[in-house]
């Protein structure tokens, strides 16, 4: 469900690697940061959203999402599972008392006023999917015969509507939401969106018939102007994720390096820049200062990363601008017997490889980090990436631009995102990330020893 698995109902304990300082800044206003993921308390807090047809013991319970800004916003998606029968609960957490007005303009807006729920001794209020007042549409998604009409045209199956069986992929309220849907014979994924257009379904369009594409991508199959809501074919290989404990690193590195170096070479047109002075605009107008606000004591070390971070721009080679997937980690490509599909490509952009390369590599070390495995290995198979990339492209990856996206994509992107869901183990991830982008800025390159000590 999450881009990266954090397990958040099994949080890690202890300080791993050495005695890392304490780096999360404690929130005055959503203290439920600090216990969403607790089962008892889950469990206790959510019994009104769990009744439909009668209350739901729940056997299993899963976090599928976590969206938090420090002092702002904590939204949490979870799942019940009991008896073969599913229940998906987002929770939107206030600071104390301030509950009360939103649940009334939510109830007020809701289209099934019993799939809402105040939950005043947690300060939350709660939706049972598919109500979702950012996404008044969402319904749909699980609506079997909406579905059938709007793809009985394009698909060539007499399936009927009432065999068809779905499962959530992924869903983030009020933003977007994706639907895997299994008819007999044929399997595909439909995704919605908040102000969804059909630019990116137009974009896969132009890249599946593409007489340059050489990857392997979903097909796009149709696009909903009403609903937002667009289909592909679903893939259906495993998350590197998944494999990572037993994969064979320095086979994925080739494989991914391949599948980037076609993706790069296949010509698009009208697409947003994404080089140096876009990473630096996004990092000083917005990850910087959130990143130093939920993180206040890095705030020094982190300033003067960014210092050196502008510094060194500067002297990067200006290198020709490819079509670059935008969003190259480790959950957006998925691995078969064939080798690598790619996935998700609504962040399109032109700019220079090192771009994904260095997105696809620091999320790779954020894994082997958070699960406390593979680190050297994660850290040699990142270090390989550019020689076969080269190797795939006939295109050369200069060590100092590697060294430079690498240092960026670990604290733009991937201590982003430790905050954003709310990692467990935060508190020595985010300063490990941090030490190890700078000492890859120190030496202008990247081969691995910020990871390895």
């Amino acid at each position: 469900m999450m881009n990266v698995d954090w397990n958040h109902l099994q949080p890690q304990s202890g300080l791993p690697d050495g005695q890392w300082r304490e780096a999360v800044s404690p929130d005055p206003l959503l203290y439920q940061a600090d216990e969403f993921y607790d089962p008892e308390r889950i469990l206790s807090h959510l019994g009104p959203l769990l009744r439909e047809e009668g209350p739901l013991k729940a056997e299993r319970c899963e976090i599928l999402n976590v969206r938090y800004r420090f002092r702002k916003s904590l939204h949490v998606v979870y799942r019940f599972s009991a008896g073969g029968k599913k229940r998906i609960v987002s929770l939107r957490f206030f600071p104390r008392g301030e509950s009360l007005p939103c649940y009334r303009e939510a109830l007020a807006r809701a289209f099934d006023k019993e799939a809402v729920a105040h939950l005043p001794d947690w300060d939350a209020v709660g939706w049972r999917f598919p109500e979702d007042p950012g996404l008044p549409l969402l319904g749909r998604m699980s609506d079997r015969q909406y579905i059938y009409d709007h793809l009985s045209a394009s698909l060539d199956s007499p399936a009927a509507s009432g065999t068809m069986a779905w499962d959530l992929l992924s869903y983030l309220p009020g933003e977007r939401c994706s639907v895997h849907y299994r008819f007999p014979g044929y399997s595909l994924v439909g995704k919605m969106q908040r102000e969804g257009t059909p630019l990116e379904h137009e974009q896969m369009v132009r890249l599946w018939h593409s007489p340059h594409r050489r990857f392997r991508m979903p097909a796009p199959i149709g696009f909903d102007r009403e609903s937002g809501a667009r289909w592909e074919s679903f893939a259906a290989g495993s998350r590197i994720e998944t494999l990572f404990a037993r994969a064979d690193l320095s086979l994925l590195v080739e494989r991914v390096a391949h599948a980037a170096a076609a993706f790069h070479q296949t010509p698009m047109e009208d697409l947003p820049a994404n080089g140096v002075a876009q990473i630096l605009g996004r990092l000083n107008k917005k990850m910087i200062p959130r990143i130093s606000e939920a993180l206040f004591p890095l705030a020094p070390e982190l300033a003067e990363f960014h210092r050196r971070l502008i510094q060194q721009a500067a002297s990067l080679p200006i290198r020709p601008a490819r079509t670059l997937h935008g969003d190259f980690h480790t959950a957006n490509m998925l691995i078969d017997e064939e080798g690598l599909v790619i996935i998700d490509m609504s962040r399109l952009a032109l700019g220079d490889p090192a771009y994904d390369l260095a997105l696809f590599g620091s999320r790779l070390l954020l894994i082997a980090m958070h699960r406390r495995e593979r680190l050297a290995q994660a850290a040699d198979a990142v270090a390989a990436l550019p020689a076969a990339y080269a190797a795939a492209s006939g295109e050369a990856i200069p060590e100092k631009t590697f060294a430079w996206y690498i240092a960026a994509a670990l604290v733009g992107r991937q201590i982003k995102t430790c905050i954003n869901h709310r990692a467990p183990g935060l508190e020595w991830l985010a300063p490990r990330l941090l030490d190890g982008a700078g000492r890859i800025l120190e030496e202008e390159k990247f081969e691995g020893s910020a990871f390895r000590d």
